[in-house]
């Protein structure tokens, strides 16, 4: 029995309740006592006991309905029934009705031992204490139960989302006309679009869980495949039939290749997508052919004016008066109009098609500019500019393509000649640095306003306001000055301010340049010329 209890007497025998007192007093434990059920109550709501001794005969109640009201509100307290000789059978009745143990008087009496009694409190105070414990864990279990049907039906309700969500992924998977791939960090096939199985003539059943190297694949597919798990970053390529590894078909794939998580752990994996451009790509080189040919055809003819207009000139034909000789020069003016912009169409549908070849040799980059002075010294005359050339007059060797460099000074320095007011002043120069050239042709035109120069190398760009409206061109030169450059493994930078002038800067690397096959930008064709930088 524990050290110290709290015990509630209830007996209408005063004489009992004083000698229990006593006696419970003296073995350090707390005592109430009360002579009817109704003080007997009144304690028990009061104040908390670990025992009660209740008598099963009141003088205001028989003791089986207080214990079950008493036992209606608390589960905890240890109730031994006291009974009287001959209630035996009562008392049996109250342990049914929750009651822990009971007691005859008569072993209680004044002067007889007290061991069975405390046997009895013993053996009481332990079982309710069994009692406690069971509905404790009842209760425990109960409430682990509710919890765990409420996390069942979450995780069945989170299934059920999740199912959904992947039939919808499914449905949107199969409907996707693009042939799509996914796979694990090992590269590993985890799915795949029927569009991927008709491909390959193969079902996702017969491959899943194997390397995709396995596969019919184009190597470099899998090279770009491994870049993208490695990197983390999306790989974008343009290949031929990637399932046949040849283009013998005359197909072209644009291929995808995004790495994502697939696992909590931050595994990774990728889905590729392969998307067939092979119209896109015939129309490319359809549009390609349709420029050269137009140029082509315009240009001879162009050619043969110029040649004819030469010789009407230099009078081989007779003699001219001063009114033919002036028609005559203009004549020729535009006929070179017309072929400096067929030449531009020409060199840009190289460019579009992707046919721009460089043939890079050593090259005195500083003779190249001179000649490029040279040429283009008539127009600057005519417009009254003052020209100025600042080269070193040792050479300047870089390994380039001298003619497509030439061009590049050419385009720039008649740029910056037409959008030049009468009487201005050009500056080409040349810097030498250890691992690479730099070419500034500077002027003090109309400038440039800061929000149009990121637009200035967009394809049919130009400014359009009160001073250039008078202007003729294509809106090419600047982007092929930019691609002839980028095909170099150099770059373009452009500072102006308006009304002060603008000066661009061409970098160009020295040394031999591992030149990969060259691979233009594509840019849009704008459907509204907007207001851009000035081009050639």
């Amino acid at each position: 029995m524990r050290e110290h209890l709290r015990v509630l007497v209830i007996d209408d025998s005063l004489t009992i309740c004083r000698y229990l007192e006593r006696l419970l007093t003296r073995m350090g434990h707390d005592v109430s006592i009360a002579s009817d059920g109704t003080t007997g109550m009144r304690l028990h709501e009061t104040e908390s006991f670990d025992l009660i001794l209740l008598d099963l005969m009141l003088p205001d109640t028989d003791g089986i309905a207080l214990l079950k009201e008493i036992r209606s509100r608390d589960q905890d307290t240890c109730i031994v029934m006291i009974t009287g000789h001959g209630d035996i059978k009562t008392a049996i009745e109250a342990v049914q009705q929750g009651a822990d143990g009971y007691v005859e008087k008569s072993q209680i009496s004044i002067g007889k031992g007290l061991d069975e009694f405390w046997h009895i409190v013993h053996r009481a105070l332990e079982f309710r204490e069994s009692q406690v414990r069971r509905i404790q864990l009842e209760q425990e279990i109960r409430q682990k139960n509710r919890e765990l049907e409420a996390t069942v039906r979450e995780l069945q309700q989170a299934r059920n989302e999740l199912q959904e969500e992947r039939n919808k992924l499914r449905e949107i998977l199969f409907s996707i006309s693009e042939i799509v791939i996914a796979v694990d960090q090992e590269g590993r096939i985890l799915l795949m679009n029927p569009q991927a199985e008709k491909e390959l003539g193969i079902s996702l059943e017969e491959v899943i869980g194997q390397p995709i190297s396995q596969l019919p694949i184009h190597k470099q597919l899998l090279t770009s495949l491994q870049q993208a798990l490695s990197s983390k970053e999306p790989v974008r390529i343009e290949i031929p039939n990637p399932f046949t590894g040849s283009n013998q078909d005359g197909r072209v794939f644009s291929v995808t290749l995004n790495p994502v998580r697939l696992h909590s752990d931050g595994l990774p994996g990728a889905i590729i997508s392969l998307h067939d451009i092979s119209q896109e790509k015939e129309l490319e080189r359809m549009k390609a052919d349709f420029y050269s040919m137009i140029t082509h055809d315009l240009r001879s003819p162009a050619m043969a004016i110029t040649g004819f207009v030469d010789l009407l000139i230099q009078e081989t034909a007779g003699p001219l008066n001063e009114a033919q000789k002036e028609m005559m020069d203009i004549i020729r003016r535009s006929i070179r109009k017309l072929l400096d912009l067929i030449n531009d169409f020409l060199d840009y549908s190289a460019i579009d098609a992707g046919f721009l070849r460089l043939q890079p040799a050593e090259t005195d980059v500083s003779q190249v500019i001179r000649e490029a002075v040279r040429e283009i010294q008539p127009l600057a005359h005519q417009r009254q500019h003052t020209l100025e050339v600042q080269v070193p007059d040792e050479p300047a060797i870089a390994w380039v393509d001298g003619e497509r460099v030439g061009q590049v000074v050419t385009n720039l320095l008649s740029n910056a000649i037409k959008y030049t007011p009468q009487g201005g002043r050009i500056t080409v120069r040349l810097r030498t640095q250890p691992d690479s050239l730099v070419i500034e042709v500077s002027d003090n035109g109309i400038g440039i306003p800061a929000g149009q120069i990121p637009l200035l190398f967009s394809k049919y760009t130009r400014v359009a306001n009160e001073h250039t409206r008078c202007i003729q061109g294509t809106g090419l030169g600047l982007l092929i000055v930019k691609e002839i450059v980028k095909a170099h493994g150099g770059d373009v930078e452009v500072e102006s301010e308006v009304g002060r002038g603008s000066t661009f800067r061409v970098t160009l690397p020295r040394k031999q340049p591992a030149l990969a096959p060259y691979q233009p930008q594509e840019v849009a064709i704008q459907d509204v010329i907007p207001a851009a930088a000035p081009s050639m």
